[in-house]
């Protein structure tokens, strides 16, 4: 070993976080300005041990060894020490150490001689490669003395820190939330059905006759609700009228006319209706209600049913209806599928005015159908984002607009929001829009699938979305800093 000498490295330009202003060890060293920065792979602490209070003899020496250990003292790194010395024992080390003697476990950093009442600092910087574990670690400076012949005299441990680092925190994430374009003009419709009742083969519609007088009254309800609402602009009653497929296919096909006629002219004379209105279709046979109605029922010979519907001939259709199961299927679609198809849909068209945000607060809880997208949205936003009001809005929008986007995003948004990220995922992966890249990257980030978030993040960022910046950014050093 070669000879040591009097070495001081000085320190400077340290940027890190000042973890305590100073601490006093037991032999009066007193180490101030502890900083710890963490860059990349490499963490790296500094102090400065003053050593103006040091009462050391001339023949004693204490060796300083900074210790960096877990809180459970599984994992620790004893970093080299720092020597201070005696004027004698100076001395004493440099025959020890000309004669090849190594007295050292460890090379010392520096071998400092110290002189009593003068000011005197060593600077102490520590370099080791990062570990998750570290993020809990302590940092303790041992201190130990020996006299001549290196008998020990005293030892003691000085804490310097508790924690060299602060604990990780995850990141948060910002949702996108997108706000619907106003809607200039809010045409709406609701379609109903009538189910009238004629007399066999005729086309006279009968107030008293069976139950019309009470499905009269409903459209009479259903109308006056939508012309009375000072809300509203009444612009079109359309009317669709069907038969049942029994019989021939050009009579239904007549029929259906004919009794969507008389339900138009009925709506004119009785319910005064303006002919400006009234727009009158009709379909003739429903086979596609048919068709609907089997598929959702239980029937034993369903599927041979449906089969049968798909024949495109209709009379050999129908002559297959008739002979299925020796005609007793026939007889009960006749009895309980039939009468539901011999009906009168009517569609009631109008313009709802624009609401200002108070007033659109009372509709939604009334009619919400009344309200825009966009109005909603600004309802939504009266509201904090954790508030049952707050999700009841966007429940609302998402039901009655199932198919739009902008619904369907902020309602995933939502769900992320609250936990169903699964959920949320499912909507947004419908949607090809930056938005919904950035809340599919917040999802994958809550699921713990980073690299599929920041590959969204990057996505939605690159498309000009500045929250997916910010979350890219955010994700990507925390995983640094693992």
């Amino acid at each position: 070993m070669k000879k040591l000498f009097y070495i001081l490295t000085v320190f400077a330009g340290f940027a890190g976080a000042s973890l305590q202003a100073q601490t006093v060890s037991p032999d009066g060293i007193a180490y101030s300005d502890l900083q710890v920065e963490k860059q990349g792979s490499q963490v790296t602490m500094s102090t400065v041990a003053n050593l103006n209070n040091l009462q050391l003899k001339s023949q004693n020496m204490v060796i300083l060894t900074p210790l960096l250990q877990s809180a459970d003292k599984a994992h620790v790194i004893r970093f080299n020490p720092f020597v201070i010395t005696g004027r004698a024992r100076m001395k004493a080390l440099d025959r020890e150490i000309g004669f090849g003697n190594n007295p050292f476990e460890q090379e010392p950093v520096v071998v400092f001689r110290h002189k009593k009442n003068q000011a005197e600092s060593i600077p102490v910087t520590l370099t080791t490669p990062y570990e998750s574990w570290m993020r809990n670690a302590s940092l303790v400076m041992e201190a130990n003395t020996t006299g001549c012949a290196s008998c020990d005299v005293a030892s003691n441990i000085t804490p310097l820190s508790s924690r060299i680092l602060p604990p990780l925190v995850t990141p948060t994430y910002e949702l996108s939330y997108v706000v619907p374009p106003a809607e200039p003009v809010k045409q709406r419709s609701e379609t109903h059905s009538a189910y009238l009742n004629f007399e066999v083969g005729k086309s006279v519609l009968l107030h008293d006759f069976k139950n019309n007088a009470a499905e009269l009254s409903s459209v009479n309800k259903i109308v006056n609700e939508v012309r009375n609402d000072k809300n509203l602009k009444f612009t079109e009653f359309n009317i669709t009228g069907y038969a049942s497929p029994e019989g021939g296919y050009d009579y239904n096909m007549k029929l259906s006319e004919n009794r969507a006629k008389a339900f138009a002219t009925y709506m004119k004379d009785k319910e005064n209706l303006p002919a400006s209105l009234l727009k009158v279709n009709w379909e003739g046979e429903d086979w596609i209600g048919l068709r609907h109605a089997i598929k959702e029922s239980n029937l034993a010979d369903r599927d041979k049913i449906l089969e049968i519907l798909n024949i495109s001939d209709i009379n050999k259709r129908k002559a297959q209806l008739r002979a299925l199961n020796g005609g007793r299927t026939y007889r009960m679609l006749l009895d309980d599928y039939y009468p539901s198809l011999r009906r009168i849909d009517y569609t009631l068209a109008y313009i709802a005015r624009p609401f200002d945000v108070n007033e659109a607060k009372q509709v939604i809880k009334t009619k919400p159908q009344y309200l825009s997208l966009n109005e909603m949205f600004l309802v939504a936003n009266t509201y904090p984002k954790e508030s049952p009001e707050f999700k009841e809005v966007f429940d609302i929008a998402v039901r009655l607009y199932p198919t739009d986007p902008v619904a369907q995003q902020n309602t995933a948004a939502l769900e992320i929001e609250r936990g169903a990220t699964d959920a949320g995922i499912k909507r947004l992966e419908a949607i090809n829009t930056p938005e919904a890249w950035n809340n599919l990257g917040v999802a994958y980030a809550k699921k713990k699938e980073y690299q599929q978030a920041l590959e969204y993040f990057t996505k939605a960022s690159n498309a000009g979305v500045e929250a997916a910046t910010q979350n890219k950014n955010a994700l990507s050093q925390w995983l640094d800093e693992q």
